[in-house]
């Protein structure tokens, strides 16, 4: 490789020192921090339209486990709740319904597809095979019809 040409997916010096904040770049594609993911799909609490990057939505979705498993731990372990009734779970899992809809919404649009497609979760085992397919595929390049 001759000095000075630009590898296809390497960041520049001047991906580097944008004002992306917790963002980073990669073939064009923004790729966000564990933190920068939890803060904006708690913002999107119920904001069911644009796109969600694979990073985004599956941050949010490792964000949600630990922490349903932690309060279901502090139900069990001290609260003396048996495993799966405790409140604080419960509550929590009321509260990230909406965000997890949302989040889920996104991530379809991202892949040119229409949030209506959740409502193949109806189907037993093939609909969330066929969603976690969609959703571990990579994002249409560029705009779609979803932004």
């Amino acid at each position: 490789m001759e000095t000075g040409s630009i590898r296809p997916n390497a960041l520049t010096e001047e991906d580097r020192s944008n004002s992306l904040g917790a963002f980073h770049l990669l073939g064009g594609r923004k790729i966000m921090t564990f933190t920068e993911a939890v803060r904006t799909c708690a913002r999107k609490y119920v904001d069911f339209t644009g796109r969600a990057t694979r990073s985004e939505f599956w941050y949010w979705m490792l964000f949600v486990f630990l922490v349903g498993i932690i309060l279901q731990a502090i139900d069990v372990w001290v609260l003396g709740a048996d495993f799966g009734s405790g409140i604080l779970n419960w509550l929590f899992t009321l509260a990230v319904i909406l965000p997890n809809l949302a989040a889920m919404a996104r991530r379809l649009h991202d892949t040119d597809r229409t949030g209506w497609w959740l409502l193949i979760l109806l189907v037993p085992i093939i609909g969330i095979i066929l969603l976690i397919v969609w959703w571990i595929r990579p994002g249409t390049e560029g705009e779609n019809r979803f932004g």
